[in-house]
C-alpha cells in the first residue's frame, strides 16, 4: 500500500506512459528482490545495525515531498523522472520488504513474487488514479500528493 500511495501522488505529476511502465516494473524488482536480501541476511545483520528501517524510509518520503513541492512551483507538465531518481523512489517504497524479509521461513520465492506482483500492480493503479485526478482537479491534484507523501513521511516516523 505504501507503494500504491507513492504512486497516487507521483502520478498527479501527469508522468509519462512509457515512464509509468518502467517505474512499476523497478518497484516490482525492488519487492522481489529487498525482502530476499532480508531473508538472506537475516537476524545477524539487524544485530548488526541499530537503525529502524522505518526512519530512513521517513526521510526518504520527506525528501520526496520537499522534492514535489519544489516541482510544484514550475510550469512544467511533466516531471522528469530519471532512472536514478525511479531507483531511489523504488528503494523508498520497498525497504519496509527489506525488514519483512528477516520474518520470512518457507516459500521464499514464492512470497516475494507475490510482493512483487502486488506491489507493481498497486503501483500501475496508484500512477493511472494519480493521473486521473490531475485531470479532474487540476493544480489541487498536486496538493493532494504532496500532502500524501509527507503524511507518508510522518507515518513512517510513528510507525514502530
Amino acid at each position: 500500500m505504501d507503494a500504491f500511495s507513492f504512486a497516487l501522488s507521483i502520478g498527479t505529476f501527469n508522468i509519462q506512459l512509457k515512464k509509468s511502465i518502467v517505474l512499476t516494473t523497478i518497484i516490482g524488482l525492488f519487492h522481489f528482490f529487498m525482502p530476499m536480501l532480508g531473508f538472506f541476511l537475516g537476524k545477524a545483520f539487524k544485530v548488526l545495525l541499530h537503525i529502524k528501517f522505518n526512519y530512513l524510509t521517513g526521510v526518504i518520503f520527506l525528501f520526496i515531498a520537499l522534492e514535489m513541492i519544489k516541482e510544484f512551483k514550475k510550469e512544467e507538465k511533466n516531471v522528469n523522472l530519471s532512472i536514478i531518481g525511479m531507483l531511489v523512489l523504488a528503494l523508498s517504497v520497498s525497504i519496509d520488504s527489506f525488514a519483512v524479509g528477516f520474518t520470512l521461513k518457507e516459500n521464499i520465492y514464492t512470497t516475494c513474487l507475490l510482493f512483487a506482483s502486488f506491489s507493481a500492480g498497486f503501483t500501475y493503479i496508484g500512477l493511472q488514479i494519480g493521473k486521473s485526478i490531475n485531470k479532474y482537479v487540476g493544480p489541487f491534484s498536486k496538493i493532494i500528493g504532496i500532502t500524501i507523501m509527507s503524511f507518508l513521511a510522518v507515518y513512517s516516523f510513528v510507525k514502530y
